[in-house]
């Protein structure tokens, strides 16, 4: 691919329904996974796999439509090859979200919590995973950070696994983003993530992808204000 102008400094990743294309105030191109030849397909509901070149708060940005995950059966370097992409086409920041599972008693839906440790499941892994990343990034939402918990998928967790991970401090779950974050920190890429509280775990009912889709739909915008906010101040470190 031909080199990007302006360059773009940033990388935006959007999670599972959340839709940050309104974040733009200007596109200079747009081509979906498939234009890129190393990369694979993304199939989950709710992400629709393409990238987006333009401007957020007049900085020239990447935003990712989308990700793949061990779930679709990937290994982590298709997993994690996005980032290697933004990398060479220029970003040096890259700014995560993604749908999560809220494991803090009584906390109800709908929170934005700024991710400030991910913890990987530590019984089923990639080779050579960390126990725990740290985010060199942690974005202000005006809610508490916390502990984001990486599970494989592409199950929901049962009862039991959710008492477990709230035992070991967790205060999110969600199927995304410690691959990734891993392959920031091999590369020297800086990062910050923010799950979005799509539903509290545990809670009685039955639980669907398309209702977490559905929620993180319904918390985009906020998630856009507080990117706004955060974007030239990223730029300019």
């Amino acid at each position: 691919m031909a080199a990007l102008k302006p360059r773009p400094l940033l990388g935006i990743i959007g999670g599972s329904g959340i839709n940050l294309e309104p974040l733009l105030s200007k596109r200079h191109a747009a081509w979906t996974f498939a234009a890129c030849p190393e990369l694979a397909s993304s199939t989950a509901p709710g992400h629709q796999g393409r990238f987006i070149h333009g401007e957020a708060a007049g900085i020239p940005v990447i935003l990712q439509q989308g990700r793949l995950h061990f779930y679709e059966g990937h290994e982590y370097a298709a997993v994690t090859r996005p980032v290697d992409l933004l990398r060479e086409w220029g970003v040096h920041t890259l700014l995560f979200t993604n749908a999560a599972g809220g494991l803090r008693a009584g906390a109800p839906a709908g929170g934005l919590m700024p991710v400030t440790s991910v913890r990987t499941w530590p019984f089923r892994h990639w080779p050579g995973h960390p126990e725990q990343l740290t985010p060199a990034l942690t974005l202000e939402t005006g809610t508490p950070p916390g502990c984001y918990w990486w599970v494989p998928g592409p199950a929901y967790e049962t009862p039991a696994e959710v008492r477990a991970l709230q035992s070991m401090g967790g205060d999110a779950v969600g199927m995304s983003t410690a691959p990734e974050l891993q392959r920031c920190e091999e590369l020297g890429l800086r990062a910050a993530a923010i799950a979005v509280i799509t539903n509290a775990c545990g809670a009685s009912g039955p639980l669907s992808h398309s209702h977490v889709v559905e929620q993180a739909r319904r918390q985009s915008e906020r998630v856009r204000v507080i990117l706004r906010e955060h974007v030239p101040k990223l730029a300019r470190i």
